[in-house]
């Protein structure tokens, strides 16, 4: 991150930070009738900062940050932060040391974890994505 960069991350942080909070915002009424959960993915990366990666990090704490505050106004509302690592796909790269996980296997894991919880009115961090169990 340097001076000659600053603006460029502004301008991704605030393009991400509108992508995710239209939908947040125009939803949670609807959410606190049903008892509903909103789930929003963002990274691994929000927490691990790899290099030349400041526009995609300060995005995903940014819309983690709007999360958070969402959840103090709307008690009846469950909020899920997902925090995939990289995931396989065309588009994505691994960085050095890492394997992509299975989309599936995230969102079978965050399926069977949905379906089971009850709106808090807290945060709930998924981060952790195990196969799904096998019967015998």
């Amino acid at each position: 991150y340097e001076a000659a960069t600053a603006e460029r991350v502004h301008r991704y942080v605030a393009d991400a930070l509108a992508l995710a909070s239209h939908p947040l915002a125009a939803s949670l009424d609807a959410l606190t009738a049903r008892g509903g959960q909103a789930v929003v993915v963002s990274s691994v990366y929000a927490e691990k900062a790899p290099p030349n990666f400041p526009h995609y990090v300060a995005a995903k704490c940014a819309v983690e940050g709007l999360v958070r505050a969402a959840a103090h106004h709307h008690t009846g509302v469950g909020f899920v932060l997902v925090r995939p690592p990289r995931l396989e796909g065309e588009l994505n790269i691994p960085f050095a040391g890492e394997n992509p996980l299975p989309a599936a296997r995230v969102a079978g894991t965050l399926a069977r974890r949905l379906a089971d919880a009850r709106p808090s009115g807290e945060v709930r961090w998924s981060d952790a994505f195990d196969l799904p169990e096998v019967a015998a």
